[in-house]
Formats: C-alpha cells, sequence, structure tokens
C-alpha cells in the first residue's frame, strides 16, 4: 500500500498496469490489478485519489494544498 501510495504522490497521472509495472521493477513486488484497486481504495480512505475512467484514465492522489492554493 505505502509503495502504490508513493506513486500516486508523483504527481502525475498512472494507469493500473504502470502501476503494476513499477511495483515489479522498483520495489519486486508483483501484485495482479485487484490489489492495485484494493490498494487505491485504502488510500483513498485517508487521501484522496483522482480516478479518471477510460481509454486514457488513470489514478493520481488529489493535492489538497495545491486545491487549496488556487481557491
Amino acid at each position: 500500500v505505502l509503495a502504490v501510495a508513493k506513486i500516486l504522490s508523483e504527481g502525475r497521472r498512472v494507469t493500473s498496469t504502470d502501476i503494476i509495472r513499477r511495483l515489479d521493477l522498483q520495489y519486486d513486488i508483483q501484485v495482479g490489478r485487484k490489489t492495485i484497486y484494493a490498494d487505491i481504495y485504502a488510500i483513498d480512505r485517508f487521501f484522496p485519489v483522482e480516478v479518471t475512467a477510460g481509454k486514457f484514465g488513470g489514478f493520481k492522489k488529489y493535492n489538497v494544498m495545491e486545491a487549496l492554493e488556487n481557491d
């Protein structure tokens, strides 16, 4: 969960495939897509995650401080 949170915190949108690939390459962690979704759900309970569906969709941790600065 922490590794997924770190990937989401980088400020760019990533797909579940990107996350799976990066977990394998950077952390030597092999997981399935359902595990990624469960991890993102857990992260979203404490830190909002932007979710975009569709062909060019993906996930990105919502930056609360940036949103407050733009208001």
